[in-house]
């Protein structure tokens, strides 16, 4: 190997290590949220876990709004050890959740997304008039077919009939 590759070759493994170093730094500073984003009715729960690279989870604290979780007073809404559950959903829960490391000042946000279900029942009653319509011309074309073809087989036994006198 001549010097410029082996001096290449240093600088290419200097580089790694410190894109790798870096990119492990910056997933230092985050706390992690599991799931990130959750879609809920009205009355459902939800629950967030909050993950510290650290591992304490005593220092964990949610919030939203600027506002601690504990200091709400909602009984919907429990924050313990890094778990923030809400209970009986409504739609003014929506939003984010954040979840900070009082000693560090480190944060990690969840998404609360609120959805009402719609109503199909007028989609429901079209398909079901559809149907009603396609089964009762399935059963006339079925007896208009029984009939003629009772009327052929008259029709047939008396040009029959008539021949052989």
């Amino acid at each position: 190997m001549n010097s410029k590759s082996t001096t290449f070759f240093a600088l290419l493994v200097f580089l790694k290590v410190q894109i790798s170093e870096g990119l492990r730094n910056d997933n230092e500073d985050v706390l992690t949220i599991t799931p990130p984003v959750i879609a809920r009715e009205k009355d459902e729960s939800a629950t967030f876990v909050c993950t510290n690279p650290e591992g304490d989870v005593e220092n964990l604290q949610w919030s939203r709004n600027d506002t601690t979780i504990l200091s709400m007073n909602n009984s919907r809404l429990k924050d313990e050890n890094g778990t923030l559950t809400i209970e009986n959903i409504i739609e003014s829960d929506a939003g984010d959740y954040i979840c900070t490391n009082t000693d560090t000042n480190i944060t990690g946000t969840g998404q609360l997304k609120f959805y009402v279900m719609p109503s199909y029942f007028k989609e429901a009653m079209i398909v079901i008039g559809i149907n009603v319509v396609l089964i009762v011309i399935f059963l006339i074309c079925t007896v208009w077919t029984t009939v003629r073809q009772k009327r052929n087989q008259r029709r047939k036994k008396g040009l029959g009939k008539r021949q052989m006198y």
